[in-house]
């Protein structure tokens, strides 16, 4: 039996639905444990036995977005140099800039950037990966966003600007910033 047939009679098996579903699911699985064991060697060879690096869990979880949560700068760079999608999101609308934002990496942010990541990208809320670092106090991936094209006068689903989210939560340096990047 061939890994194809085992997938799909354990989709059967699951009832998880389609056997692409079943397929994608299983591949993000065994991803997932190579991004875990932050050896970007076991990645590779993973990659090279059929894990897509776009490869989503059941919640649209990525693997990239699991590299960005470990912090892995190098696990990063492969899923993205394997083809990584890095506008991929999950079922919140939450992206792998905006994990990155929101845990203050401007190296990481930068490199999905430099990658065609969408700097306006917004979550389910209207949120965008600047109204998190504004709201965190992030400055360098506040200027690092900014840089990327981040439009510093969007508006999520309530109305609110990132130069909102920053003077709500005091953080006055990043006001500073957003006003001399043109936030009104």
């Amino acid at each position: 039996m061939n890994k194809t047939q085992v997938i799909t009679m354990l989709v059967a098996v699951a009832g998880m639905g389609s056997v692409a579903v079943g397929q994608n699911v299983a591949s993000y699985q065994i991803g997932k444990r190579a991004v875990k064991s932050a050896s970007v060697a076991r990645l590779q060879q993973a990659l090279q036995n059929g894990v897509s690096p776009s490869a989503q869990d059941a919640d649209g979880e990525s693997l990239l977005m699991e590299a960005v949560e470990t912090g892995n700068v190098a696990m990063v760079q492969a899923l993205i140099a394997a083809g990584a999608n890095v506008n991929a999101a999950d079922d919140d609308g939450e992206t792998a800039l905006m994990i990155a934002a929101d845990d203050g990496r401007a190296d990481i942010v930068k490199i999905l950037l430099a990658a065609g990541a969408n700097a306006n990208a917004f979550d389910d809320d209207g949120e965008t990966a600047l109204m998190m670092a504004a709201e965190e106090g992030r400055a360098d991936v506040v200027q690092a966003l900014i840089a990327g094209g981040a439009n510093v006068n969007m508006m999520d689903h309530e109305g609110r600007t990132a130069l909102q989210y920053a003077r709500k939560e005091g953080r006055t340096n990043i006001v500073s910033i957003l006003q001399n990047a043109g936030a009104q």
